[in-house]
Protein backbone atom coordinates (compact mmCIF):
# COMPACT_ATOMS: atom_id res chain seq x y z
CA UNK A 1 0.00 0.00 0.00
CA UNK A 2 1.39 3.39 -1.05
CA UNK A 3 -0.08 6.50 0.58
CA UNK A 4 0.71 10.06 -0.47
CA UNK A 5 0.86 12.23 2.67
CA UNK A 6 0.02 15.85 1.89
CA UNK A 7 0.60 18.61 4.44
CA UNK A 8 1.28 22.32 4.77
CA UNK A 9 4.41 22.17 6.89
CA UNK A 10 7.59 24.04 6.13
CA UNK A 11 9.41 26.00 8.82
CA UNK A 12 6.82 25.53 11.56
CA UNK A 13 7.01 23.25 14.61
CA UNK A 14 3.23 23.09 14.91
CA UNK A 15 2.65 21.94 11.35
CA UNK A 16 5.56 19.50 11.62
CA UNK A 17 4.15 18.10 14.87
CA UNK A 18 0.91 17.32 13.02
CA UNK A 19 2.83 15.66 10.20
CA UNK A 20 4.91 13.55 12.59
CA UNK A 21 1.83 12.63 14.61
CA UNK A 22 0.04 11.38 11.50
CA UNK A 23 3.07 9.50 10.13
CA UNK A 24 3.73 7.75 13.46
CA UNK A 25 0.12 6.64 13.72
CA UNK A 26 -0.21 5.56 10.10
CA UNK A 27 2.86 3.36 10.59
CA UNK A 28 1.40 1.96 13.79
CA UNK A 29 -1.83 1.05 12.00
CA UNK A 30 -0.12 -0.23 8.84
CA UNK A 31 3.43 -1.46 9.60
CA UNK A 32 4.07 -2.51 5.99
CA UNK A 33 2.78 0.69 4.35
CA UNK A 34 4.94 2.95 2.16
CA UNK A 35 4.40 6.63 2.95
CA UNK A 36 5.35 9.21 0.35
CA UNK A 37 5.55 12.43 2.36
CA UNK A 38 5.45 15.79 0.61
CA UNK A 39 8.86 17.40 0.89
CA UNK A 40 8.90 21.19 1.11
CA UNK A 41 11.70 23.74 1.55
CA UNK A 42 12.34 24.46 5.21
CA UNK A 43 10.80 21.20 6.46
CA UNK A 44 12.80 19.85 9.43
CA UNK A 45 11.51 16.50 10.58
CA UNK A 46 12.60 13.08 11.79
CA UNK A 47 10.10 11.18 9.62
CA UNK A 48 12.79 10.63 6.98
CA UNK A 49 14.58 8.31 9.41
CA UNK A 50 11.78 5.75 9.03
CA UNK A 51 12.50 3.11 6.41
CA UNK A 52 8.87 3.13 5.22
CA UNK A 53 8.91 6.89 4.53
CA UNK A 54 9.97 8.40 1.19
CA UNK A 55 10.56 12.04 0.29
CA UNK A 56 8.07 13.06 -2.37
CA UNK A 57 8.25 16.22 -4.43
CA UNK A 58 4.84 17.78 -5.04
CA UNK A 59 4.81 18.99 -8.64
CA UNK A 60 4.21 22.48 -9.90
CA UNK A 61 0.86 22.56 -11.70
CA UNK A 62 0.23 24.22 -15.05
CA UNK A 63 -3.37 24.47 -16.21
CA UNK A 64 -4.61 24.40 -19.84
CA UNK A 65 -4.11 27.73 -21.65
CA UNK A 66 -2.55 29.29 -18.55
CA UNK A 67 0.68 30.26 -20.29
CA UNK A 68 -1.23 31.75 -23.21
CA UNK A 69 -3.37 33.86 -20.89
CA UNK A 70 -0.40 34.96 -18.82
CA UNK A 71 1.43 36.00 -21.97
CA UNK A 72 -1.29 38.26 -23.32
CA UNK A 73 -0.71 41.98 -23.10
CA UNK A 74 -3.46 42.59 -20.53
CA UNK A 75 -2.24 39.94 -18.11
CA UNK A 76 1.38 40.93 -18.68
CA UNK A 77 0.61 44.51 -17.68
CA UNK A 78 -1.26 43.27 -14.60
CA UNK A 79 0.99 40.35 -13.82
CA UNK A 80 0.59 40.67 -10.03
CA UNK A 81 -3.18 40.73 -10.40
CA UNK A 82 -3.00 37.61 -12.57
CA UNK A 83 -0.81 35.80 -10.07
CA UNK A 84 -2.78 36.75 -6.97
CA UNK A 85 -6.31 36.47 -8.36
CA UNK A 86 -6.80 34.64 -11.64
CA UNK A 87 -4.39 31.75 -11.16
CA UNK A 88 -5.78 31.00 -7.69
CA UNK A 89 -9.15 30.05 -9.13
CA UNK A 90 -8.17 28.90 -12.60
CA UNK A 91 -8.26 25.21 -11.75
CA UNK A 92 -11.75 25.64 -10.36
CA UNK A 93 -12.97 27.34 -13.53
CA UNK A 94 -11.75 24.35 -15.53
CA UNK A 95 -12.71 21.70 -13.00
CA UNK A 96 -16.01 20.82 -14.63
CA UNK A 97 -14.66 20.49 -18.15
CA UNK A 98 -11.15 19.06 -17.74
CA UNK A 99 -9.59 16.21 -15.82
CA UNK A 100 -6.31 15.69 -13.98
CA UNK A 101 -4.87 14.37 -17.27
CA UNK A 102 -4.98 17.91 -18.69
CA UNK A 103 -3.11 19.50 -15.77
CA UNK A 104 0.55 19.44 -16.69
CA UNK A 105 3.19 19.01 -14.00
CA UNK A 106 6.85 19.92 -13.64
CA UNK A 107 9.41 18.92 -11.04
CA UNK A 108 8.53 15.21 -11.24
CA UNK A 109 9.07 12.59 -14.00
CA UNK A 110 5.38 12.39 -14.95
CA UNK A 111 3.85 14.61 -17.60
CA UNK A 112 0.46 15.28 -16.02
CA UNK A 113 -1.24 15.18 -12.64
CA UNK A 114 -3.15 11.97 -13.37
CA UNK A 115 0.05 10.08 -14.11
CA UNK A 116 1.68 11.48 -10.98
CA UNK A 117 -1.18 10.31 -8.74
CA UNK A 118 -1.53 6.93 -10.47
CA UNK A 119 1.46 5.50 -8.59
CA UNK A 120 -0.24 5.98 -5.18
CA UNK A 121 -3.08 4.00 -3.63
CA UNK A 122 -4.52 6.69 -1.35
CA UNK A 123 -4.19 10.28 -0.18
CA UNK A 124 -3.98 11.44 3.45
CA UNK A 125 -4.20 15.18 4.04
CA UNK A 126 -2.59 16.04 7.36
CA UNK A 127 -4.36 18.62 9.48
CA UNK A 128 -3.66 22.32 9.56
CA UNK A 129 -5.06 25.69 8.63
CA UNK A 130 -4.51 25.58 4.87
CA UNK A 131 -8.14 25.01 3.78
CA UNK A 132 -8.57 28.77 3.59
CA UNK A 133 -7.93 31.52 1.06
CA UNK A 134 -5.21 32.81 3.40
CA UNK A 135 -2.93 30.32 1.60
CA UNK A 136 -4.39 30.15 -1.93
CA UNK A 137 -1.57 28.31 -3.70
CA UNK A 138 -1.61 25.51 -1.13
CA UNK A 139 -5.40 25.28 -1.34
CA UNK A 140 -5.37 24.99 -5.14
CA UNK A 141 -2.67 22.32 -4.89
CA UNK A 142 -4.76 20.31 -2.42
CA UNK A 143 -7.89 20.72 -4.52
CA UNK A 144 -6.23 19.44 -7.68
CA UNK A 145 -4.77 16.42 -5.87
CA UNK A 146 -8.22 15.61 -4.50
CA UNK A 147 -9.63 15.86 -8.03
CA UNK A 148 -7.01 13.46 -9.37
CA UNK A 149 -7.45 10.84 -6.64
CA UNK A 150 -11.22 11.10 -6.94
CA UNK A 151 -11.08 10.52 -10.69
CA UNK A 152 -9.02 7.39 -10.07
CA UNK A 153 -11.45 6.09 -7.44
CA UNK A 154 -8.90 6.17 -4.62
CA UNK A 155 -9.64 6.96 -0.97
CA UNK A 156 -8.91 10.39 0.49
CA UNK A 157 -8.87 11.06 4.23
CA UNK A 158 -8.47 14.39 6.01
CA UNK A 159 -7.65 14.64 9.71
CA UNK A 160 -7.22 17.50 12.19
CA UNK A 161 -8.35 20.23 9.80
CA UNK A 162 -9.45 23.82 10.27
CA UNK A 163 -11.79 24.93 7.49
CA UNK A 164 -11.82 28.65 6.70
CA UNK A 165 -11.97 31.56 6.95
CA UNK A 166 -12.89 32.65 3.43
CA UNK A 167 -13.32 35.88 1.53
CA UNK A 168 -12.97 34.38 -1.96
CA UNK A 169 -15.98 32.47 -3.29
CA UNK A 170 -13.93 30.54 -5.88
CA UNK A 171 -11.46 29.37 -3.25
CA UNK A 172 -14.29 28.43 -0.93
CA UNK A 173 -15.59 26.29 -3.81
CA UNK A 174 -12.14 24.68 -4.11
CA UNK A 175 -12.53 23.61 -0.50
CA UNK A 176 -15.98 22.19 -1.20
CA UNK A 177 -14.40 19.95 -3.84
CA UNK A 178 -11.79 18.65 -1.40
CA UNK A 179 -14.33 17.93 1.32
CA UNK A 180 -16.80 16.25 -1.02
CA UNK A 181 -14.13 13.98 -2.48
CA UNK A 182 -13.00 12.79 0.96
CA UNK A 183 -14.25 9.63 2.67
CA UNK A 184 -13.78 11.30 6.04
CA UNK A 185 -13.00 14.82 7.26
CA UNK A 186 -11.64 15.16 10.80
CA UNK A 187 -11.88 18.68 12.23
CA UNK A 188 -9.74 20.18 14.94
CA UNK A 189 -12.26 22.72 16.19
CA UNK A 190 -16.03 22.62 16.75
CA UNK A 191 -17.02 26.17 15.86
CA UNK A 192 -16.51 27.78 12.46
CA UNK A 193 -15.08 24.65 10.81
CA UNK A 194 -18.24 22.69 11.62
CA UNK A 195 -20.43 25.56 10.40
CA UNK A 196 -18.55 25.74 7.09
CA UNK A 197 -18.76 21.98 6.54
CA UNK A 198 -22.51 22.25 7.00
CA UNK A 199 -22.76 25.27 4.69
CA UNK A 200 -20.69 23.52 2.02
CA UNK A 201 -23.13 20.60 2.03
CA UNK A 202 -20.93 17.91 3.53
CA UNK A 203 -22.83 14.83 4.73
CA UNK A 204 -22.94 15.09 8.58
CA UNK A 205 -21.91 11.44 8.86
CA UNK A 206 -18.66 12.11 7.03
CA UNK A 207 -17.09 14.68 9.35
CA UNK A 208 -16.33 14.79 13.07
CA UNK A 209 -14.46 16.99 15.51
CA UNK A 210 -11.40 14.96 16.52
CA UNK A 211 -8.86 17.53 17.71
CA UNK A 212 -5.45 18.48 16.42
CA UNK A 213 -3.14 16.03 14.64
CA UNK A 214 -0.29 17.08 16.95
CA UNK A 215 -2.06 14.97 19.60
CA UNK A 216 -0.45 12.00 17.88
CA UNK A 217 3.11 13.17 18.65
CA UNK A 218 4.56 12.32 22.09
CA UNK A 219 6.50 15.04 23.86
CA UNK A 220 10.27 14.78 24.17
CA UNK A 221 11.86 12.69 26.91
CA UNK A 222 11.60 14.40 30.30
CA UNK A 223 15.38 14.39 30.76
CA UNK A 224 15.87 16.23 27.46
CA UNK A 225 13.28 18.84 28.42
CA UNK A 226 14.76 19.42 31.87
CA UNK A 227 18.25 19.68 30.41
CA UNK A 228 17.07 22.33 27.94
CA UNK A 229 15.56 24.36 30.79
CA UNK A 230 18.55 23.88 33.10
CA UNK A 231 20.97 25.09 30.43
CA UNK A 232 19.05 28.37 30.37
CA UNK A 233 18.72 28.77 34.12
CA UNK A 234 15.03 27.86 34.17
CA UNK A 235 13.06 25.58 36.48
CA UNK A 236 10.01 23.47 35.55
CA UNK A 237 6.80 25.25 36.50
CA UNK A 238 8.68 28.47 37.24
CA UNK A 239 8.48 30.42 33.98
CA UNK A 240 5.94 32.00 31.65
CA UNK A 241 6.08 30.97 27.99
CA UNK A 242 5.38 33.68 25.43
CA UNK A 243 4.99 33.65 21.65
CA UNK A 244 4.27 36.29 19.03
CA UNK A 245 3.95 36.04 15.26
CA UNK A 246 4.30 38.71 12.59
CA UNK A 247 4.14 37.74 8.92
CA UNK A 248 2.30 38.27 5.63
CA UNK A 249 -0.82 36.54 7.01
CA UNK A 250 -0.35 38.07 10.49
CA UNK A 251 0.73 41.60 9.64
CA UNK A 252 -1.79 43.12 12.04
CA UNK A 253 0.08 41.77 15.04
CA UNK A 254 2.93 44.19 14.41
CA UNK A 255 1.02 47.17 15.76
CA UNK A 256 0.35 45.31 19.04
CA UNK A 257 3.96 44.41 19.84
CA UNK A 258 4.24 47.20 22.39
CA UNK A 259 0.98 46.16 24.03
CA UNK A 260 2.08 42.51 24.25
CA UNK A 261 5.41 43.61 25.78
CA UNK A 262 3.55 45.62 28.43
CA UNK A 263 1.27 42.66 29.13
CA UNK A 264 4.30 40.38 29.55
CA UNK A 265 5.89 42.88 31.93
CA UNK A 266 2.69 43.07 33.98
CA UNK A 267 2.30 39.28 34.20
CA UNK A 268 5.95 38.73 35.08
CA UNK A 269 5.67 41.28 37.89
CA UNK A 270 2.34 39.93 39.20
CA UNK A 271 3.47 36.28 39.21
CA UNK A 272 7.18 36.89 40.00
CA UNK A 273 8.23 34.67 37.10
CA UNK A 274 10.67 35.10 34.19
CA UNK A 275 9.39 35.17 30.61
CA UNK A 276 10.71 32.85 27.90
CA UNK A 277 10.01 33.43 24.20
CA UNK A 278 9.29 30.06 22.54
CA UNK A 279 9.18 30.05 18.72
CA UNK A 280 6.86 27.97 16.55
CA UNK A 281 7.44 29.38 13.05
CA UNK A 282 10.97 29.90 11.78
CA UNK A 283 10.58 30.83 8.11
CA UNK A 284 12.13 34.07 6.89
CA UNK A 285 8.70 35.59 6.27
CA UNK A 286 7.11 34.73 9.64
CA UNK A 287 10.04 34.12 11.98
CA UNK A 288 9.06 33.84 15.64
CA UNK A 289 12.77 34.13 16.40
CA UNK A 290 12.81 37.59 14.90
CA UNK A 291 9.53 38.75 16.44
CA UNK A 292 10.61 37.30 19.80
CA UNK A 293 13.83 39.30 19.76
CA UNK A 294 11.85 42.44 18.93
CA UNK A 295 9.43 41.77 21.77
CA UNK A 296 12.25 41.33 24.31
CA UNK A 297 13.70 44.68 23.25
CA UNK A 298 10.36 46.31 24.07
CA UNK A 299 10.03 44.84 27.57
CA UNK A 300 10.99 47.18 30.39
CA UNK A 301 10.64 45.09 33.56
CA UNK A 302 10.46 41.34 32.96
CA UNK A 303 13.46 39.04 33.13
CA UNK A 304 13.14 37.78 29.56
CA UNK A 305 15.07 35.33 27.40
CA UNK A 306 14.58 33.55 24.12
CA UNK A 307 15.09 29.95 22.96
CA UNK A 308 16.31 29.83 19.36
CA UNK A 309 14.42 27.62 16.94
CA UNK A 310 17.69 25.98 15.86
CA UNK A 311 17.86 24.30 19.28
CA UNK A 312 14.35 22.85 19.11
CA UNK A 313 12.24 20.07 17.62
CA UNK A 314 8.43 19.75 17.63
CA UNK A 315 8.57 17.17 20.43
CA UNK A 316 10.93 19.33 22.50
CA UNK A 317 8.77 22.44 22.06
CA UNK A 318 5.79 20.44 23.21
CA UNK A 319 7.74 19.17 26.21
CA UNK A 320 8.94 22.67 27.16
CA UNK A 321 5.44 24.11 27.08
CA UNK A 322 4.31 21.25 29.30
CA UNK A 323 6.75 22.58 31.95
CA UNK A 324 5.60 26.22 31.82
CA UNK A 325 3.50 27.77 34.57
CA UNK A 326 1.36 29.26 31.82
CA UNK A 327 1.51 30.28 28.18
CA UNK A 328 0.45 33.46 26.39
CA UNK A 329 0.77 33.73 22.64
CA UNK A 330 -0.43 34.18 19.12
CA UNK A 331 0.42 30.79 17.60
CA UNK A 332 -2.38 28.20 17.58
CA UNK A 333 0.01 25.32 18.23
CA UNK A 334 1.89 27.20 20.93
CA UNK A 335 -1.39 27.30 22.87
CA UNK A 336 -2.46 23.79 21.84
CA UNK A 337 0.85 22.22 22.93
CA UNK A 338 0.36 23.71 26.41
CA UNK A 339 -3.35 22.98 26.79
CA UNK A 340 -2.98 19.37 25.66
CA UNK A 341 -0.73 18.84 28.70
CA UNK A 342 -2.99 20.59 31.20
CA UNK A 343 -1.08 23.89 31.17
CA UNK A 344 -3.23 27.05 30.92
CA UNK A 345 -2.72 29.05 27.73
CA UNK A 346 -4.33 32.23 26.45
CA UNK A 347 -4.53 32.97 22.73
CA UNK A 348 -3.93 36.60 21.70
CA UNK A 349 -5.53 37.29 18.34
CA UNK A 350 -6.30 39.88 15.69
CA UNK A 351 -7.82 39.45 12.23
CA UNK A 352 -10.14 36.80 10.79
CA UNK A 353 -7.55 34.04 10.41
CA UNK A 354 -6.25 34.12 13.97
CA UNK A 355 -9.64 34.95 15.45
CA UNK A 356 -10.99 31.67 14.05
CA UNK A 357 -8.04 29.85 15.59
CA UNK A 358 -8.70 31.50 18.97
CA UNK A 359 -12.40 30.71 18.75
CA UNK A 360 -11.52 27.11 17.93
CA UNK A 361 -9.26 26.88 21.00
CA UNK A 362 -12.05 28.16 23.24
CA UNK A 363 -14.59 25.86 21.62
CA UNK A 364 -12.51 22.71 21.72
CA UNK A 365 -11.40 23.17 25.33
CA UNK A 366 -14.81 24.59 26.34
CA UNK A 367 -13.56 27.72 28.05
CA UNK A 368 -14.06 31.24 26.73
CA UNK A 369 -11.29 32.56 28.99
CA UNK A 370 -8.63 31.07 26.71
CA UNK A 371 -8.63 33.95 24.20
CA UNK A 372 -8.19 37.71 24.31
CA UNK A 373 -8.75 39.90 21.20
CA UNK A 374 -5.84 42.30 20.87
CA UNK A 375 -7.89 45.23 19.50
CA UNK A 376 -9.94 45.27 22.74
CA UNK A 377 -7.13 44.40 25.14
CA UNK A 378 -6.66 46.55 28.25
CA UNK A 379 -3.34 45.81 29.95
CA UNK A 380 -4.49 45.83 33.57
CA UNK A 381 -7.70 43.85 33.05
CA UNK A 382 -5.98 41.35 30.71
CA UNK A 383 -3.15 40.80 33.22
CA UNK A 384 -5.67 40.24 36.02
CA UNK A 385 -7.70 37.87 33.82
CA UNK A 386 -4.66 35.77 32.85
CA UNK A 387 -3.19 35.75 36.37
CA UNK A 388 -6.49 34.50 37.77
CA UNK A 389 -6.67 31.69 35.22
CA UNK A 390 -3.05 30.65 35.75
CA UNK A 391 -3.55 30.44 39.53
CA UNK A 392 -6.82 28.49 39.39
CA UNK A 393 -5.75 25.16 40.93
CA UNK A 394 -9.08 23.41 40.31
CA UNK A 395 -8.98 24.41 36.65
CA UNK A 396 -5.53 22.88 36.32
CA UNK A 397 -6.64 19.60 37.87
CA UNK A 398 -9.66 19.34 35.59
CA UNK A 399 -7.63 20.34 32.54
CA UNK A 400 -5.19 17.47 32.97
CA UNK A 401 -8.05 14.98 32.68
CA UNK A 402 -9.63 16.84 29.77
CA UNK A 403 -6.32 16.84 27.93
CA UNK A 404 -5.88 13.11 28.44
CA UNK A 405 -9.41 12.49 27.16
CA UNK A 406 -8.83 14.74 24.14
CA UNK A 407 -5.70 12.85 23.10
CA UNK A 408 -7.44 9.51 23.62
CA UNK A 409 -10.39 10.74 21.55
CA UNK A 410 -8.14 11.80 18.69
CA UNK A 411 -6.38 8.42 18.78
CA UNK A 412 -9.66 6.49 18.71
CA UNK A 413 -11.13 8.43 15.78
CA UNK A 414 -7.86 8.34 13.83
CA UNK A 415 -7.51 4.56 14.19
CA UNK A 416 -11.15 3.91 13.25
CA UNK A 417 -11.06 6.09 10.17
CA UNK A 418 -7.72 5.00 8.71
CA UNK A 419 -8.50 1.33 9.34
CA UNK A 420 -11.83 1.68 7.55
CA UNK A 421 -10.82 4.24 4.94
CA UNK A 422 -7.58 2.59 3.87
CA UNK A 423 -8.78 -1.00 3.70
CA UNK A 424 -6.94 -3.04 1.03
CA UNK A 425 -10.26 -3.64 -0.77
CA UNK A 426 -10.46 0.09 -1.43
CA UNK A 427 -7.47 -0.06 -3.73
CA UNK A 428 -8.96 -2.41 -6.32
CA UNK A 429 -10.83 0.38 -8.03
CA UNK A 430 -13.93 -1.80 -8.31
CA UNK A 431 -16.33 -0.29 -5.84
CA UNK A 432 -14.67 2.92 -4.73
CA UNK A 433 -16.01 5.28 -7.34
CA UNK A 434 -19.50 5.18 -5.93
CA UNK A 435 -18.14 6.47 -2.61
CA UNK A 436 -15.77 9.27 -3.61
CA UNK A 437 -18.29 11.80 -4.46
CA UNK A 438 -17.72 15.35 -5.74
CA UNK A 439 -20.87 16.58 -4.04
CA UNK A 440 -23.29 13.71 -4.60
CA UNK A 441 -25.14 11.86 -1.85
CA UNK A 442 -23.42 8.62 -0.88
CA UNK A 443 -25.57 5.57 -1.56
CA UNK A 444 -23.38 2.71 -0.32
CA UNK A 445 -24.74 1.03 2.83
CA UNK A 446 -21.23 -0.27 3.56
CA UNK A 447 -19.87 3.29 3.47
CA UNK A 448 -22.61 4.69 5.73
CA UNK A 449 -21.92 1.93 8.22
CA UNK A 450 -18.22 2.77 8.18
CA UNK A 451 -18.61 6.52 8.79
CA UNK A 452 -21.28 6.24 11.47
CA UNK A 453 -19.29 4.00 13.80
Amino acid sequence: MKILVFHGSAGNFGDTAMLEGVVLNLLRNFPSVELFVAHRPGLRTTVWERVQVRRQAIPWLTFPSESALAGKRYFWRHHQWWWETTRKSYALLLGRVVSAKTIRVTGVPEANLADFCAKFDALHMVGGGYLTDTFPELLVEASCLALAFHEQGKPILLTGQQVGPFQSRPLRAHTRRILNCARFVGLREPNRSVELCQQLGLDPERFRVMGDDSFGLPRADDREVRACLSNRGLEPGRFLALNVRVGPYAAGHREYMGLIAQLADALSSALCLPVVLVPIAFNDLDSDDRSGATLISLMKQAQASRIDSRDLTPALVRGLLGKAFGAIGVSYHFCTFALSQGIPAVSLHQGDYYSQKASGICGFWQDRRLAIPLPRCDISSAAAHISSLFQDINWRKNMVHRAENAIHGWQTIFDEQVQNGFKPTHFTGSDVNEHACAGKTVQSAKYVQMTSR
